[in-house]
């Protein structure tokens, strides 16, 4: 055991020297620690003796548990089809032949994911201070639902990591899990229409809906919290209950893993390996082995010459994904979003109706924060992962260019689809919809660069933890100026088409700045971390 500490007492050091010779990662995360730490001072100079404004508590529970349903499903469902594991190739060569129990090889990669887990708290305490400001909690009330968040990732790490295993011994299982986790979500869809029904109209309809006691019986998401808000409220019955369920839980996952006759350690191997054996075989210009099979629907690329090839081949795995090529179920993931919280916002509104042109800027601003998140997982973030776009004999530049095509596509034909049904649902004008179409199709562009920069700068796309806290913010300290002159023409002339201008070439402007100066990046495979 104490040869695993010594491990992890390395790699903290390691990735301190590692933060000391890469200045830019450097800077960002003093960036970030500086955010924090100017946020906390403003809340504690800038509100001293003033009387804080709150908001109905009830939207806390909300949201929290919307958090936890946006955090927890995506790992469940991605630990049914590829597991969580928690090792690398230099685990494998130096920890699983070495006269250590699996047990606590399997304690030291839990304890490793937990410490990265807590990394995550940096970037939620920043969200701490604009809920004190909204609800008024305190500090401990903040380290309590921070921490919340914590046990719920971890939990859902390790049930991702059991749900593996239990598909790798019985593929049905995998089916069974999925329905499981559909039936939880339909029963807390179930929770929100009673909840509803219990209110009184208008906003206390919306708000006895997403915070109704119900809600906390859910399996897994409902538990945790049950028991941070029971933390808060001083409910002991309520601690107790969700304190033991939680436990029960985390570490009866963590008992069925261990007892379980399933080889998941070769499976983890190979997974290393595979990735391994890939990066090498990319750095010297040979191809890397496939692992695993693709579903194939439809054979050949059909067109294209020299770098464009890559952009037809993205339109036939779009096929195969969706008959719609650009349209498929992020559409009309996004689109149910956007619909259900206009309809929210309209119905909850006690002042009467709102404008459409705010319904579109709302519904606008939340397209473009998930299309955030849409961007790292792109086809060209894809195709960075196999050799031949290193390979092809054609100037880096315009690799990058045909690479990143079907996702500047794709964006275009999302907008256009998402703004007409939500200009027809909200009722608002053409130009307004518009120009909602256009400066999402720019963000699509701008979205797309800034991961060409994050790839540039630190070798990898920033698709979670703090290296997507820091590109995002990034993003946003470039995006400053064209926010800021398209706020000041809207003021001036009221026109939503023209204030959109400014923001959508300014977006567009530096979207090709970056990938002009990033244009050699495909020349080495080595810049893909």
């Amino acid at each position: 055991m104490n040869a695993l500490f010594f491990l992890l007492r390395k790699e903290a050091k390691n990735s301190l020297l590692d933060l000391l010779r890469h200045p830019v990662k450097l800077v960002a995360y003093i960036l970030l620690f500086g955010m924090l730490g100017f946020s906390i001072f403003q809340r504690a100079v800038m509100h001293w003796g003033v009387p804080p404004v709150t908001a109905d508590i009830r939207l806390l529970h909300g949201v929290y548990f919307g958090a936890l349903l946006l955090l927890g499903v995506p790992i469940l469902l991605s630990g049914m089809k590829s597991g969580a594991a928690f090792f690398k190739m230099n685990d494998v060569n130096l920890l699983f032949p070495a006269p250590v129990s699996p047990r606590k090889i399997l304690l030291y990669g839990l304890l490793r994911q937990l410490a990265s887990i807590l990394l995550l708290t940096i970037f939620l305490l920043l969200y701490g201070v604009m809920a004190m400001d909204m609800f008024g909690v305190t500090w401990g009330e903040i380290l309590i639902l921070v921490l919340g968040l914590v046990v719920g990732l971890f939990q859902f790490e390790v049930l991702a990591m059991l749900a593996y295993q239990l598909a790798n011994r019985n593929p049905r299982w995998v089916q069974r899990m999925r329905g499981a986790l559909y039936v939880v979500l339909a029963a807390a869809a179930m929770g929100v229409l009673y909840g509803f029904s219990l209110g009184k109209g208008g906003p206390d309809s919306v708000l006895s809906a997403i915070s109704v006691s119900v809600l906390e019986a859910l399996p897994v998401f409902g538990w945790v919290k049950g028991l941070v808000f029971g933390l808060i409220s001083g409910n002991i019955l309520n601690v107790f209950i969700y304190g033991i369920l939680v436990a029960t839980t985390i570490f009866g996952a963590l008992l069925i893993f261990l007892k379980g006759n399933v080889d998941y350690y070769e499976s983890v191997i190979d997974r290393a390996e595979a990735g391994y054996e890939q990066h090498e075989t990319e750095s010297v210009g040979h191809a890397a082995r496939r692992h695993g099979r693709a579903r194939v629907s439809a054979m050949g690329i059909g067109a294209g010459w020299g770098a464009s090839v890559f952009f037809f081949k993205h339109l036939r795995e779009g096929k195969r994904r969706s008959r719609l090529v650009f349209a498929g179920m992020s559409t009309l993931l996004l689109l149910g979003v956007n619909l259900v919280l206009i309809f929210l916002l309209s119905y909850a509104s006690s002042a009467g109706p709102l404008r459409p042109d705010y319904l579109m800027g709302v519904s606008l601003t939340l397209s473009c924060y998930i299309l955030f998140f849409y961007s790292t997982t792109g086809d060209w973030v894809r195709e960075l992962a196999n050799p031949y776009i290193y390979l092809a004999p054609e100037a880096p530049f315009r690799k990058l260019l045909w690479a990143g095509a079907a996702g500047v596509a794709k964006a275009c034909v999302e907008g256009v689809l998402l703004f007409t049904v939500m200009g027809i649902f909200t009722g608002c004008s053409p130009l307004t919809a518009v120009a909602c179409m256009l400066v999402y199709a720019a963000m699509g562009v701008f979205f797309l660069a800034g991961n060409v920069l994050s790839v540039r700068l630190f070798g990898k796309v920033g698709r979670q933890g703090l290296l997507l806290l820091i590109l995002m913010l990034l993003l946003l300290v470039v995006l400053l100026p064209g926010l800021g002159l398209s706020a000041f023409v809207l003021f001036s002339s009221g026109s939503a088409l023209v204030s959109a201008l400014p923001l959508a070439g300014w977006a567009l402007l530096a979207a090709a700045v970056i990938i002009f100066c990033c244009r050699n990046l495909l020349a080495n495979a080595e810049w893909n971390g």
